[in-house]
């Protein structure tokens, strides 16, 4: 299942690309992470979804060995060509 679909996905639906967070929600996407993150990591996203409460919450993996993370960022800073 591509980005643009529900869930959403870790890859463009029209190129097939690997989505980053990067391409996601910026360069500044560290801002976003919360305490129980390593900012020093790199996380690679593996799905998000739009919540309830009016944010969409993004759930990603570090490119290293790990736990999956999830965090809240604001609808519109999330790119609209992965929703």
């Amino acid at each position: 299942m591509g980005a643009g679909e529900e869930p959403c996905a870790n890859f463009d639906k029209e190129t097939l690309e690997s989505i980053t967070m990067d391409m996601l929600l910026g360069e500044n996407w560290r801002e976003y992470l919360d305490g129980r993150c390593d900012s020093k990591l790199n996380y690679i996203p593996s799905e998000w979804y739009e919540s309830s409460m009016g944010e969409t919450v993004v759930f990603a993996y570090p490119d290293t060995v790990g736990e999956r993370i999830s965090f809240t960022v604001p609808v519109e800073k999330i790119n609209k060509h992965y929703f």
